[in-house]
């Protein structure tokens, strides 16, 4: 999660303290992308993206 785009205020913390929802970039669970950006969510300023990877087990 990460500040909404076009909030009100300069962080996500003041952004949610002045009514704002975060951004959603991506969920990951248990270290496996389960979606990227939120479609219920505005969008979020910076994009997560993954790094690395390990192998699966």
């Amino acid at each position: 999660m990460d500040r909404a785009q076009h909030g009100a205020g300069a962080t996500v913390l003041e952004r949610v303290a002045l009514g704002d929802i975060p951004g959603v970039g991506m969920v990951m669970i248990e270290g496996i992308v389960r979606c990227g950006r939120s479609r219920n969510t505005p969008p979020a300023t910076k994009i997560p993206v993954v790094v690395r990877t390990h192998p699966a087990s």
